[in-house]
């Protein structure tokens, strides 16, 4: 066995815990934004603000899911199933991504 197969390339688990990093970024801005709803701020009295929020950050966290979630689809397609694929693409990247 080469390396490949026994271990998946690092650029893949590399994106995937940069994409997990910018959904929780996402998550924590949605958080923020409904937080300072309930407390009655107006978003206009900070000293920065983003036009379209929050949905554009909900966009951005739905595709990013997405993306998260189909990463490697191919493994649930019939007579494709492959173990080791499965594990590295749906179970290790979240576990990769803990400080």
């Amino acid at each position: 066995m080469d390396a490949l197969t026994t271990a998946p390339p690092a650029g893949n688990n590399d994106s995937s815990c940069g994409l997990i990093v910018w959904f929780g970024i996402g998550i924590t801005y949605l958080r923020f934004f409904y937080g300072l709803k309930a407390q009655g701020i107006n978003r206009r009295e900070l000293p920065y603000r983003a036009p379209l929020q929050p949905y554009l950050t909900m966009y951005s966290v739905s595709m990013i899911f997405l993306i998260l979630f189909f990463a490697n689809y191919t493994v649930f397609i019939k007579g494709h199933w492959d173990t080791a694929s499965f594990i590295t693409s749906y179970l290790v990247r979240s576990r990769l991504c803990r400080p």
